[in-house]
């Protein structure tokens, strides 16, 4: 059952980095450190960790999301599809606020929840919030090397960086 729902992720990781690869000039993702996020918390026999088995299962869980797996796979297909992928910096993706820049560590009210203590937004999801950060940061990204970010229909699609790659007729991409 291990192996099926292993195919099943790995299925869905190819069907959705493709979409995003082939629908969007430009992709956008958090760079997070998959690697260290899910090292061993063991310690050493001087120095044994605390909450191992909590930490282990965390790691676990990490590890079958398969966030590493989707990061590597979108950078080839990017690639392929003519997209740009640009790696945002994670520091302070949650708590910044997206209508004002406002940073504070008190705007995450919860694990869920954002507000925003100088201009009063939300309360919103804080993911979607953050999501919005990592958004705005991606095109600046973008901008500031000097790339151009078009939106889809751009007319200038032959000579356009970012144009959007046709595979024949629209029809379905995930087969």
């Amino acid at each position: 059952m291990r192996g099926r729902e292993a195919d099943r992720r790995l299925d869905a990781i190819h069907k959705s980095t493709t979409l995003l690869a082939i629908t969007y000039g430009l992709v956008a993702i958090e760079s997070l450190d998959v690697q260290a996020m899910s090292k061993s918390a063991a310690g050493t026999i001087e120095a044994p960790g605390v909450n191992v088995s909590a930490k282990r299962g965390l790691n676990r869980e990490i590890r079958k999301q398969g966030w590493g797996e989707f990061h590597r796979q979108l950078g080839y297909k990017t690639d392929w599809y003519g997209a740009r992928l640009e790696k945002v910096p994670a520091q302070y993706t949650s708590q910044d606020c997206s209508a004002c820049g406002h940073r504070s560590a008190d705007n995450r009210e919860s694990q869920a929840v954002f507000c925003c203590k100088a201009c009063g937004l939300g309360p919103i999801n804080a993911d979607y919030n953050a999501a919005l950060n990592i958004r705005e940061r991606g095109i600046k990204l973008a901008s500031a090397e000097g790339h151009a970010v078009a939106a889809q229909g751009d007319l200038c699609a032959s000579t356009s960086r970012n144009w959007e790659p046709q595979l024949g007729p629209r029809t379905s991409v995930a087969a």
